[in-house]
């Protein structure tokens, strides 16, 4: 398989046999792939301080310039930082609005769950039962902050 992979490359007219200027252009690609087997084991390795390339020392950011970027990182991980706090308070406050709103349609249909459930009173005593309830949850603390506007308690 190899002999003949070796005629196909080299073989150019074909006649199965290797002239001389065949063999001259085998044995150049040959001479080539030793040289660069040659040039790859006498390589320098990476590691090496003093085989450091050209190349390799333009890539290299000074002490000044990774200071600078380090510091503007550190900057910017603090204002992160603090609009993450800013987010996370407003989150919150905006929870407590939540939970004040949930509490605040719990009591107001308590109020006309109370009123739809005495349906055997006149509107008066409708109206006397539903402000005492009022009064008394007003007083025990359960409506306070509840209302975004003055609500008119009568007290009897």
């Amino acid at each position: 398989m190899e002999i003949e992979m070796l005629f196909a490359k080299y073989d150019i007219n074909n006649d199965r046999e290797l002239d001389a200027d065949e063999t001259k252009m085998m044995l150049a690609d040959l001479d080539n792939q030793r040289l660069e087997i040659e040039r790859q084991v006498h390589k320098p390795e990476p590691n090496d301080s003093n085989a450091v390339s050209s190349v390799a020392m333009a890539s290299l950011v000074s002490q000044q310039d990774f200071n600078g970027l380090s510091e503007r990182v550190d900057k910017m991980e603090n204002s992160i930082g603090n609009i993450v706090s800013k987010i996370d308070a407003v989150l919150n406050k905006m929870a407590a609005m939540d939970r004040a709103k949930t509490k605040r349609r719990e009591n107001m249909n308590k109020i006309l769950n109370t009123i739809s459930e005495s349906g055997d009173l006149d509107e008066k005593a409708k109206r006397h039962h539903m402000e005492k309830w009022f009064v008394k949850n007003f007083r025990d603390g359960i409506l306070i902050h509840h209302f975004e506007f003055p609500v008119p308690v009568l007290i009897l």
